[in-house]
C-alpha cells in the first residue's frame, strides 16, 4: 500500500499511518517511506479494530486536518494516477459532496487483476445521508 503511494504521478498528499496496536511492530514497515512520502505515524496502544473497526476510524481521522480524507487498509493499492484523477475530477467542484466513490478492482496473491471483478454498480458521488440510507436498506454492496 505504502508503495503504491510512493509511486503516485501527483504528490500532493500527506498520508497518516494509524497502527491499531499490531502485534508487530509496523515501523520498520513503514520507517523507509518517510523520505518518500509526506507521512505520519502514529501507534495506538489499544486495538480498537477487533471490537470496533469505526472506533479506530474516528481516531486515525482525528489525527488528520486536510479537507479530504481517503481511507485505505493495509491490503489496499492505489494506481498511480489515482491523486491526480482526484484532483482533476470535476464532480469535485460541482457541489459539496460528502463521499466520492472510485471503482475498486480485485488483485490476487500475485498482485495480478482479477478479471471482471471491478465494482462500479454504486452512485460515483453522493451524500453520506444517501450512503447510509442505501446501506441500510442494502440497496448497496458497497461497505
Amino acid at each position: 500500500m505504502l508503495e503504491s503511494f510512493a509511486a503516485q504521478t501527483d504528490k500532493r498528499f500527506r498520508r497518516y499511518v494509524a497502527d491499531d496496536g499490531s502485534p508487530e511492530s509496523l515501523e520498520p514497515i513503514v520507517a523507509p517511506f518517510k523520505s518518500r512520502l509526506d507521512l505520519v505515524y502514529r501507534r495506538f496502544p489499544e486495538n480498537l479494530g477487533q471490537s470496533s473497526l469505526i472506533k479506530h476510524w474516528h481516531r486515525a481521522i482525528a489525527l488528520t486536518h486536510e479537507p479530504w480524507i481517503w481511507l485505505f487498509s493495509d491490503d489496499d493499492l492505489a494506481s498511480p494516477d489515482c491523486i491526480e484523477a482526484f484532483w482533476n475530477d470535476p464532480d469535485r467542484h460541482s457541489h459539496p459532496l460528502h463521499l466520492l466513490r472510485l471503482n475498486a478492482q480485485f488483485i490476487d496473491n500475485e498482485g495480478e487483476r482479477v478479471p471482471y471483478s471491478i465494482r462500479s454498480s454504486y452512485p460515483r458521488a453522493q451524500s453520506w445521508h444517501e450512503h447510509i440510507f442505501a446501506l441500510t436498506r442494502l440497496t448497496t454492496n458497497s461497505w
